[in-house]
C-alpha cells in the first residue's frame, strides 16, 4: 500500500474484549529521514485517532514501530 498523507489509515477491530494488544506498523521508507503517518484504530466503532514516525528505513524487508 502507498501511503496517502491526506487519509489516515485505518485499522479495524471487531469483538475485542478489554485486553490490552499492540498494534505493529512494519514499512519501508528509503526516501526521508522521518514521515508522520496519521492511523485511526476502529475499535467495536470507536475511533482512537494517533500517528507513529515512520524513520528512515532502506530495508526492503521492512522495520518495524
Amino acid at each position: 500500500m502507498i501511503y496517502d498523507a491526506l487519509q489516515p489509515i485505518v485499522v479495524t477491530f471487531n469483538d475485542l474484549e478489554s485486553q490490552s494488544y499492540a498494534i505493529v506498523m512494519n514499512y519501508y521508507q528509503p526516501d526521508h529521514l522521518n514521515v508522520p503517518v496519521n492511523v485511526t484504530v476502529d475499535v467495536n466503532g470507536v475511533m482512537y485517532p494517533g500517528y507513529f514516525d515512520a524513520t528512515y528505513c532502506p530495508n526492503t524487508a521492512g522495520c518495524n514501530r
